[in-house]
């Protein structure tokens, strides 16, 4: 019985562990994705960002969610530095959701950028089209 007792202690504290792993686990806001820190890394900023695909199509939604007073810049950066799409969000707003289409944008690589005066967050985008090509027809010609 104390075997029995002690087993399920023993189970019950590593259950409890693992869910305070997990908790604690997550990855801080003020990193980018590639695993670099920003400015701010030393203090939380004082915005969220998700971000996801929407399966099945070329669109990624972007979710922004910010303390009133502060204004937050979003932007999507091509590799060359080149900005494509830019907005603000203004000192009253405090969720933000914009749905952007990569359907009419060329491959390669791409960054989405939000920002304010504290720090940004930077999401990489890698946008590539697998073409696919007919192959050649052969024919089987017999001769006697």
């Amino acid at each position: 019985m104390k075997t029995v007792t002690k087993t399920l202690m023993i189970a019950l504290c590593g259950v409890m562990m693992c869910g305070a792993v997990s908790a604690n686990g997550t990855v801080p806001t003020n990193q980018t994705e590639t695993g670099g820190t920003t400015e701010a890394s030393a203090k939380k900023l004082p915005f969220q960002v998700g971000m996801y695909r929407v399966n099945n199509s070329l669109t990624m939604n972007v979710l922004v969610e910010k303390m009133l007073g502060d204004r937050v810049i979003v932007k999507l950066i091509d590799q060359k530095g080149t900005v494509l799409f830019e907005d603000v969000l203004g000192r009253k707003q405090q969720k933000y959701a914009r749905k952007l289409n990569f359907s009419e944008i060329k491959d390669g690589n791409y960054s989405v950028v939000i920002s304010n005066s504290e720090g940004q967050i930077v999401k990489d985008v890698r946008l590539s089209t697998f073409s696919l090509y007919e192959m050649p027809s052969r024919s089987l010609v017999a001769v006697n």
